[in-house]
């Protein structure tokens, strides 16, 4: 493991083993909008997903940055809703995020998102939590 996570309702504390360094990232002092981070998804060896009450961010620890997901009424291609509820990480090329208002399929390698709402088949548009069965079903 190359770092270390705490979430709260302060921002985010990313502390680098190697170092033994810890850095208090907050909207005061990075691009995050507000402190409160709902769940954290490492993605890849260098990248963690950030879900936060009103966008989903891409963290990239090496680059010391962050990347950002936010809901465009006017845009289908963007989240669904500005409220995420939670996040989970498939693969490379899917991330399934939920939101207040639908759930969302998102490809982090071209930046694309489809929407799934109740007329698509959902029991609703309130998504609370993801979560994979054993059989690798989305719940």
């Amino acid at each position: 493991m190359i770092c270390g996570w705490e979430v709260f309702d302060h921002g985010l504390i990313h502390y680098q083993i190697k170092e033994n360094k810890f850095t208090h990232y907050t909207p005061d002092n990075s691009s995050l909008i507000n402190k409160m981070i709902i769940k954290i998804e490492r993605f890849s060896k260098d990248r963690c997903l950030l879900a936060l009450l009103t966008v989903s961010r891409f963290f990239l620890p090496d680059e010391n940055r962050f990347i950002t997901y936010i809901y465009d009424p006017n845009n289908v291609n963007s989240l669904s809703y500005p409220t995420t509820t939670d996040i989970l990480v498939e693969s490379d090329s899917c991330v399934w995020i939920g939101t207040r208002n639908g759930l969302n399929r998102f490809n982090p390698i071209t930046g694309s998102f489809i929407r799934y709402y109740k007329k698509d088949g959902l029991p609703g548009n309130v998504i609370k939590g993801l979560i994979f069965d054993d059989s690798g079903v989305l719940w």
